[in-house]
């Protein structure tokens, strides 16, 4: 285990005040930076034959600190994020991984004989970031804070036991095809068509429960299994 400092609560004289809060000049916030540095990579082959192959490939990160708002200006600080929030370097200087925002993503049409074709795509995308809230009670948190919760001896607060962007689940991939060939009817082209969405039937989480507890990180959601479909599109 490991101590989460930094909390803090409001004393019992001023819980339930209303609050008015003044935008300052930057200058007097304390230094508040969000910083994003990234990059595009996008390819477009044309092959003979009509074969052609998109994708390409985004990455970056946003970097985010406003520790200055704890350490010069406290009460600017709290007014503008969650008390709950821890105020340590950890919470408030926030590094995201560059794998964190990393998407790659590829598309391919093929022409076969006799006017088939064949369609696919390919996404690699990140996987979600996990959180973990616990709540703690009143009689838990007396020891350290040396009183009562300033919302009295029943309440409780909810506080995060992992530093935001630090931990992350397995990144999605997702594989889908389309076979499809043109018809010239009439003067018309009709094209029917035929989907595999998530060819490989895969399962990456995309949502869990971020309560701490026996159920934390169950998933809430998953990527929708292999999905079969069939269409027709017509051009007059």
């Amino acid at each position: 285990g490991y101590q989460i400092c930094g909390l803090y609560d409001v004393i019992p004289s001023k819980f339930g005040l209303s609050t008015t809060v003044v935008s300052r000049a930057p200058t007097e916030n304390g230094n508040q930076t969000e910083v994003y540095d990234g990059f595009d990579f996008v390819l477009n082959i044309r092959l003979p034959r009509r074969i052609n192959i998109n994708g390409g490939v985004n990455t970056g990160r946003t970097v985010t600190n406003n520790c200055g708002l704890a350490k010069d200006n406290l009460q600017f600080a709290i007014s503008t994020t969650l008390p709950s929030t821890p105020r340590t370097t950890e919470y408030c200087d926030v590094v995201p991984p560059w794998s964190a925002s990393t998407q790659l993503k590829f598309s391919g049409a093929f022409p076969l004989p006799y006017d088939f074709q064949v369609a696919t795509t390919y996404q690699n995308l990140p996987g979600i970031v996990y959180s973990a809230t616990a709540t703690f009670t009143n009689a838990q948190i007396v020891p350290s804070l040396i009183r009562n919760l300033s919302s009295g001896p029943n309440g409780t607060v909810q506080i995060p036991l992992i530093a935001p962007s630090t931990v992350y689940e397995d990144r999605i991939q997702q594989v889908d095809f389309r076979f499809s060939r043109t018809f010239r009817i009439a003067g018309k082209r009709v094209e029917p068509q035929f989907d595999i969405y998530n060819v490989l039937n895969a399962s990456p989480i995309l949502a869990v429960n971020t309560t701490y507890g026996p159920q934390w990180r169950t998933p809430t959601q998953i990527l929708s299994g292999r999905l079969l479909k069939l269409g027709v599109q017509m051009n007059f």
